[in-house]
């Protein structure tokens, strides 16, 4: 299992941490309150790069992907140019709740009761609050298992639905990228 250094909002820790075991990757995570803090996600990719071979930034667009795109970006600036090759962008369309929305079978199993599967779950702007919705027309009112959904979720429909998860585990599984594919 190799080691990949991983900087995510604050709320993914944990499910990442479950992907990441279905992409037989060991996820080193550091976590940001919030969106992600251009300055401290330099920082922390430098300190991951001591043990990774390299670091993903993992952000979620927030229905601006071109904004958070160029955002983000900006940690290069912040990057020796020797790291530049081992540090990858990803960009989550839109929310990451659009991941586990890709598996009606893993919120159907969660949930107890079978969902309808959402075709394109990237183009629903506010995923957690839709798939909040579901579990609350479920009947069960209480903080969303994100994290359980994620246990159960089957990456090839991930892959197939959502072009940023393709995107995440091409970055995952590949080696270097080009230094502006972000």
């Amino acid at each position: 299992m190799k080691k990949v250094g991983l900087v995510v909002e604050d709320k993914h820790t944990e499910v990442i941490k479950e992907i990441g075991k279905k992409l037989d990757i060991k996820p080193i995570i550091r976590r940001q309150r919030g969106r992600i803090n251009v300055r401290k996600a330099s920082a922390f990719a430098k300190e991951l790069l001591r043990s990774c071979e390299k670091v993903i930034i993992l952000g979620d667009a927030d229905c601006d992907e071109r904004r958070e795109r160029e955002r983000l970006q900006r940690i290069y600036e912040h990057l020796p140019e020797g790291l530049r090759r081992s540090v990858h962008i990803c960009i989550i369309v839109h929310e990451l709740e659009s991941w586990l929305l890709a598996d009606e079978n893993a919120i159907s199993r969660v949930l107890g009761k079978n969902v309808k599967p959402v075709k394109n779950p990237e183009r629903i702007h506010d995923a957690k609050e839709y798939l909040e919705g579901l579990f609350e027309k479920g009947g069960k009112k209480q903080h969303l298992p994100a994290e359980e959904i994620a246990k159960h979720v089957n990456v090839e429909k991930l892959r197939e639905k959502c072009a940023s998860f393709a995107d995440f585990e091409r970055k995952v599984r590949n080696g270097n990228v080009r230094r502006r594919d972000a």
